[in-house]
């Protein structure tokens, strides 16, 4: 496991990079939840239906996506991968700069909040 600091705005977040062990296409989809990080399957669900819409690459897709992962960490804010899909979204999409730096701080905020708990 190798974790990953990133600074933006005097704010911190934390991401984690896990290696896939060979297998894991073979997991249930609660098992699947679990190694990416949620107990939550619903959560899970709207993270990879996010990250789905998000490789479109285009305005649409980053719009959907950003709908998605925001309800996944809704469903689960300690779902750390969604909030790093979140902040993704901000540092290459296709955003105003001042709305994307606002929106990083945003995120990184509520995220220290939820992991402080």
């Amino acid at each position: 496991m190798l974790l990953t600091l990133f600074v933006s705005g005097g704010y911190a977040l934390i991401g984690t990079l896990i290696r896939r062990p060979a297998g894991m296409e073979q997991l249930s989809p609660s098992e699947l939840a679990q190694r990416e990080g949620t107990k939550s399957l619903e959560a899970y669900k709207k993270y990879v239906q996010g990250r789905t819409a998000m490789r479109q690459r285009n305005r649409e897709g980053l719009r959907e996506g950003l709908k998605l992962m925001t309800e996944a960490v809704e469903l689960d804010p300690r779902f750390l991968r969604a909030w790093g899909e979140l902040l993704i979204n901000y540092v290459h999409g296709r955003w105003n700069k001042a709305e994307a730096r606002t929106q990083q701080r945003a995120i990184a905020r509520k995220l220290a909040v939820h992991l402080n708990r």
